[in-house]
């Protein structure tokens, strides 16, 4: 009797171990899919981000696009009333891209900001503003036909022109430093 009582034991003790070693294995695994779906989660928000600023930069270009051709159909002399009638033609043009309108006569640009546009003496005008400071390099050389771009990021104003001083623009934006919270508005100047 006390070599079956001795056995029993023995097959006690080898399921113990064998469901310990289950529990260790299940653990293992419990980590490495929790680590996986964490590299995943962090990788889908940054691809995100990363499609925001594309649609951005597509919205730029489209909007030039639909600025200029409002202007080459002719607009009032008088700059006061060329921005009011500006903006009401921008907002109903169909060279917009539908994501740009938020519902309420407004334009929005994909980063969440506002969207206008005003004639100046210096020219044709599109500003794009309360973007992120991580979006000043991408979308600042974006509008490849545009003369200038105006950075702005708080009282600090840079103007630059595109055609000659594209490295001092990508340099300026990455000098410019601040929370995340931070924000800055561009302005493109065309023809």
């Amino acid at each position: 009797m006390l070599v079956i009582h001795q056995g029993g034991d023995l097959m006690i003790m080898k399921r113990r171990m064998r469901r310990a070693a289950d529990l260790v294995n299940s653990m293992f695994y419990l980590v490495v899919a929790s680590t996986v779906m964490a590299g995943a989660a962090l990788a889908f928000n940054e691809s995100m981000e990363r499609q925001k600023l594309q649609n951005a930069s597509r919205q730029a270009v489209s909007a030039t696009e639909a600025l200029k051709s409002i202007f080459m159909l002719g607009m009032p002399s008088d700059p006061a009333a060329a921005n009011t009638n500006l903006m009401t033609h921008l907002t109903a043009s169909p060279l917009l891209p539908a994501d740009m309108r938020d519902g309420n006569n407004n334009l929005v640009h994909a980063l969440g900001g506002d969207v206008r546009a005003e004639i100046s003496s210096d020219g044709l005008k599109l500003f794009f503003e309360d973007l992120p400071l991580s979006a000043c390099s991408n979308l600042a050389l974006s509008v490849p036909d545009a003369k200038k771009v105006a950075m702005e990021f708080g009282a600090i104003r840079l103007e630059k022109d595109i055609r000659t001083q594209r490295h001092e623009i990508a340099e300026s934006c990455l000098s410019v430093t601040g929370d995340d919270n931070a924000s800055m508005d561009l302005s493109w100047t065309l023809l």
